[in-house]
């Protein structure tokens, strides 16, 4: 279209014949309208120019000046009265919308092409009217695309300050301020919205949702915006949550039992992104993938800050999220909850203020319609993380599979540092529970932990947790498999199946039914006896058998590094074999390894005919001890004769904290 109209003295009364596409002619109404049916075009007399928008040939131009003609929204109205229609008509044109001033709006119906922009966010505000209409299923928006209407593409939205007028009571309490709808096969892919200012939204600041599994959208970019809820905002009748809802929420909608690991949505990028008093940044649910978050600011969240269920191949980068120290509202739960499979997490700070409840919480989601079936995450990543503040874990991995933390700094959390959990939370689709296994950590350290490191399930410890003190201080669980530094020795490259875990420190006589998992002289051997039975809740259990003639054969758990007057536990579930005692022993080593002093915590196994847990806390009494082992002797007591026999065990668990009755 050429940048200026031609204005004619033509009348819709007395009837004229339009030659050229430019030319516009006056209505009784004052403003110009423009043809944009096929010319020549006999106009009859008496003709209403009906709008574009209501199915009609004819757009309103406003005055007809240069600036109608570039879509400056001042050349239509004077004042700040409702332009919806105005607007609905230059997009259905396919005329860039120019907003150089404040405007009431209404619905506005997003077609292809769709270039709405303003002058600054400084001069160019709307303020929306909350919407009676529904245009998705129970909710609506104001900027809208209606399932089912076909393909979307090349939309542009920037520098405006829009306002969701969010307000008490609305008339539909589901209002979104841009919302895409999806169904059939159809496509929406090429939206940018930039440089925008986005307030008070009933719900979603920005939402897709696709009811079809052939549906997609693609090629998303969400830059340099802000997000928020005013005081006066918050806590309004008439809304499920206190606050504005997610800056941008991502989801697919078809049967919840079988879309898990469909991909409907994917490169979503939000970046250089603001966000303050608003349940969460980014919410990628569902059917999402290859998308990103980089790069933005979170503060005073009504839950996560940002979050993720189902989604593929997610990327949290350059984050930084904050609690203030007076942030009552809300469930304040994590800074980052993610449910999915290659996800990315890194280059992550949070302030916690011991107000937020969590940092980073890798979860295995599931929803309410699958009845406590879960997802386990798998091959995550979470890197360069540093938190502070928290009233519980640090970073937790429930039940996921190959998940990876590493480099990890975390000050002052009421809970673990790093927790692995399995076994605990969710089932699978035939009812058993799921199990972690496959995770490592690597690299943690930081102060003021109320618990170490701690895994349950089958995981690796790749590296050292250093405390306050410059001390290693972790959980090694009998399920975890130490990776080792040179200080610790060469340890054994297998575990004992979910019970035990052996070294070159052992005391092993193969081909004597010794029933361990270990190595001599670079050799692995396996010699495992299942025991009769396992107590309640555990997986698994073994016999352990001394069928030597040497006194005292023992299993040792790799050394721990200690120090004078440290405090160490042991915890195990046992009962009675052949052998008429058991004994735990913790062996004090100097910084050579040496041996320097020896304490043997004995049970008669007489009293132990179904399975006991026995709890063992020792303190550390060598001053020049620089190590500690934990040992398993099966069958001790006086070494003339020696004792021989069988002890069941299962679920040895070692460290800094507490367990049972401590």
């Amino acid at each position: 279209m050429d940048d200026t109209y031609t204005k004619t003295s033509y009348s819709f009364i007395d009837g004229f014949t339009i030659e050229n596409k430019n030319e516009v002619t006056k209505y009784t109404d004052g403003n110009y309208y423009q043809y944009l049916g096929i010319l020549p075009h006999i106009v009859m007399p008496n003709t209403v120019p009906v709008k574009n928008i209501n199915g009609g040939m004819w757009l309103n131009v406003g005055d007809g000046s240069a600036f109608s003609s570039m879509g400056y929204l001042s050349a239509w109205v004077k004042n700040n009265n409702d332009i919806t229609e105005t607007i609905n008509g230059l997009l259905l044109a396919n005329q860039r919308v120019i907003v150089d001033k404040d405007y009431i709006v209404n619905q506005i119906q997003l077609v292809s092409g769709a270039h709405i922009s303003g002058i600054s966010k400084a001069e160019s505000k709307l303020l929306l009217v909350p919407p009676k209409v529904l245009v998705g299923s129970g909710e609506t928006a104001n900027l809208y695309h209606r399932a089912d209407s076909g393909d979307l593409s090349d939309i542009l939205i920037e520098h405006l300050t829009i306002d969701g007028g969010r307000c008490p009571n609305p008339p539909q309490q589901y209002h979104h301020i841009i919302g895409v709808w999806l169904g059939g096969s159809e496509l929406v892919k090429n939206i940018s919205i930039r440089e925008c200012d986005f307030k008070n939204a009933g719900e979603d600041f920005i939402k897709f949702s696709v009811s079809s599994n052939r549906a997609k959208v693609s090629n998303v970019f969400v830059e340099n915006c802000r997000f928020v809820t005013e005081d006066d905002k918050i806590d309004l009748p008439g809304y499920s949550m206190s606050s504005s809802g997610n800056a941008v929420r991502t989801i697919l909608t078809t049967s919840s039992t079988s879309n898990y690991g469909t991909e409907a949505i994917y490169n979503v990028n939000i970046t250089d992104c603001f966000a303050k008093r608003i349940r969460t940044l980014a919410d990628f649910k569902r059917g999402t993938s290859s998308s990103l978050v980089k790069n933005c600011y979170t503060e005073d969240m009504f839950d996560c800050h940002h979050s993720t269920d189902g989604a593929f191949d997610i990327c949290f980068s350059d984050l930084t999220c904050f609690t203030s120290l007076d942030f009552t509202k809300g469930t304040a739960t994590n800074f980052i909850e993610a449910q999915g499979e290659r996800l990315t997490i890194s280059n992550i700070s949070g302030f916690g203020n011991n107000v937020t409840k969590l940092g980073i919480f890798i979860t295995d989601y599931g929803l309410p319609a699958e009845n406590s079936v879960g997802h386990q995450s798998v091959n995550c990543t979470i890197s360069d993380v540093k938190l502070e503040g928290l009233l519980s874990d640090g970073i937790k991995v429930q039940n996921g599979i190959n998940c990876n933390v590493s480099n990890i700094d975390i000050k002052t959390c009421l809970g673990h540092s790093v927790l692995f959990t399995s076994g605990i939370a969710r089932i699978d689709s035939n009812g058993l529970r799921l199990k972690g296994q496959g995770n490592s950590y690597d690299n943690i350290s930081g102060c003021g932990w109320a618990f170490p490191p701690k895994s349950q399930g089958i995981n690796f410890a790749r590296g050292l947790a250093i405390n306050e003190h410059g001390q290693d201080d972790i959980y090694i669980p009998g399920t975890v498999l130490r990776v080792a530094e040179n200080d610790y020795g060469d340890w054994s490259s297998k575990y004992e199946p979910e019970n035990l875990i052996t070294n070159r420190y052992m005391e092993f006589i193969p081909n004597t039914t010794s029933n361990v998992i270990g190595m001599m002289n670079g050799r692995f051997y396996e010699e495992v006896i299942t025991a009769p039975s396992t107590p309640s809740g555990v997986i698994s259990a073994i016999t352990l058998n001394d069928a030597s003639s040497v006194s005292l054969r023992e299993i040792y758990h790799p050394p721990f590094m200690a120090w004078p007057n440290d405090l160490f536990y042991c915890r195990i579930w046992v009962m009675k074999g052949t052998a008429p005692y058991f004994a735990i022993v913790m062996q004090e080593l100097d910084a050579n390894k040496t041996t320097i002093n020896s304490t043997f915590y004995s049970y008669s196994t007489g009293s132990l005919t179904a399975w006991t847990e026995l709890v063992m806390k020792h303190k550390i009494t060598n001053a020049n001890a620089a190590f500690v082992m934990v040992g398993l002797i099966p069958a001790s007591g006086s070494n003339s004769p020696q004792n021989k026999g069988t002890t069941h065990v299962a679920d040895w668990r070692c460290g800094r904290s507490p367990f049972g009755k401590y």
